[in-house]
């Protein structure tokens, strides 16, 4: 009767994870398109990482968070509505941008928005982003 168990527990004992605790954990990564929806703390993380690389208020920061949520949510509208890296969602993408940017500008003044767009403060806010993530 012993020798029948015996493959059994070798089996069992082979497979437990207490004798191969030095394997890699596989990594899962969420792979995003342009066209997928972007996630709820986008606007959220976005606007702290702004607040933090423009020096801006907290009333500022809060009226950027509101621009930015309203942003994402029809861009994510737009995505649900119109087909992935079509015509209209590449041009209602842009409007909904063109708006966006207009917003800011009148949030956080036309000097802090000439920064915003140097090429340095962008380059900051999407390594800052790329961490949140």
């Amino acid at each position: 009767m012993k020798t029948r168990f015996l493959p059994a527990l070798l089996l069992l004992t082979a497979s437990c994870s207490i004798f191969h605790r030095n394997k890699p954990t596989p990594v899962v990564e969420t792979v995003r398109t342009e066209s997928s929806p972007a996630p709820p703390t986008a606007a959220r993380d976005l606007a702290d990482v702004m607040s933090t690389e423009l020096r801006l208020t907290p009333d500022q920061t809060a009226r950027v968070r509101s621009v930015l949520n309203g942003t994402l949510k029809e861009s994510n509208t737009a995505k649900e509505k119109l087909p992935a890296q079509s015509p209209q969602l590449m041009a209602e993408l842009k409007r909904i941008n063109i708006s966006s940017q207009k917003e800011l500008r009148t949030v956080i003044g036309p000097e802090k928005f000439k920064l915003l767009q140097t090429r340095g403060v962008q380059q900051k806010i999407a390594a800052n982003m790329q961490q949140k993530q």
